[in-house]
C-alpha cells in the first residue's frame, strides 16, 4: 500500500531546504565607528569677561543618548544604522566640542567642566533634543536641536534659556555622509551658542 505525503509536509521540507541555503553568502560588513567633529569656526575674537563658567555634561532623551546613529525615513519613525556607530554618545561628544569652543573663544576667565567641584559665577546646561539623519529624501539632512540654559550661581536664578537648531545637507545617502552632515550642523550650533553667551553676559 502506498502512502502519499500530505502537501503541507512537502512544502515544509522545501521551505526548510531553502532556509538553509539563504544562510550562505558574504558575511556582514564590519562595524564602523565615527567621531563627531567641529569643522571650524571660532575665528572671531571676543572680549574676555571677568566671569567663571561651569559647563555641565549635556543630557538627552534615551534615543539620543545611545551610541547608535539615528536616521528617519518618515517624521513619525526613528531607526538605527546597523553597521555604523559613534565612538561616544552624542551628549558626551557635544559637551567636549562645546568645551573646546569655549576655551578657544576665551569669553570667560575660566571654564570648568563637571564633575569638577568648583565655585563659579555662571553655569551652563545643555540638552540635546534632536540628533538624527532625516533620510526621507535622498540624500537628506542632519538635524540637530538643543536647549541651552545659563544659570547665575550668585543670584540662584536663570539668566536665559534658548533653543538652537540647524539642518545641514548630507553629501551621501549613508552613515558616512550623515556623520559629515552632523559635524557641519554641530559647527553651526556651536557658532550660535558662543554668540548667544557673548551677548547675554554683556555688562
Amino acid at each position: 500500500m502506498k502512502y502519499r505525503l500530505p502537501m503541507v509536509v512537502i512544502l515544509m521540507v522545501m521551505v526548510s531546504g531553502f532556509g538553509c541555503s539563504l544562510k550562505l553568502g558574504k558575511k556582514p560588513a564590519s562595524k564602523t565607528y565615527y567621531v563627531l567633529r567641529d569643522p571650524g569656526g571660532g575665528e572671531k575674537t571676543y572680549r574676555e569677561k571677568p566671569l567663571s563658567l561651569l559647563l555641565g555634561e549635556a543630557t538627552a532623551p534615551a534615543l539620543v543618548s545611545s551610541r547608535k546613529i539615528v536616521f528617519s525615513r518618515t517624521p513619525d519613525t526613528r531607526s538605527f544604522y546597523q553597521y555604523a556607530s559613534w565612538t561616544e554618545t552624542p551628549p558626551r561628544m557635544f559637551t567636549r566640542l562645546l568645551l573646546g569652543r569655549l576655551e578657544k573663544a576665551r569669553l570667560f576667565n575660566s571654564v570648568c567642566r563637571r564633575p569638577a567641584v568648583v565655585h563659579t559665577e555662571l553655569q551652563l546646561s545643555v540638552t540635546l533634543i534632536e540628533f538624527y539623519h532625516d533620510a526621507g529624501s535622498r540624500p537628506g539632512t542632519a538635524n540637530i536641536k538643543i536647549r541651552a540654559q545659563l544659570f547665575d550661581n550668585r543670584k540662584k536664578t536663570t539668566i536665559e534659556q534658548r533653543y538652537f537648531s540647524h539642518r545641514a545637507a548630507v553629501p551621501t545617502y549613508d552613515a558616512r555622509g550623515a556623520v559629515r552632515g552632523f559635524s557641519r550642523a554641530v559647527g553651526l550650533v556651536l557658532d550660535d551658542v558662543i554668540a548667544w553667551l557673548d551677548k547675554v553676559t554683556e555688562d
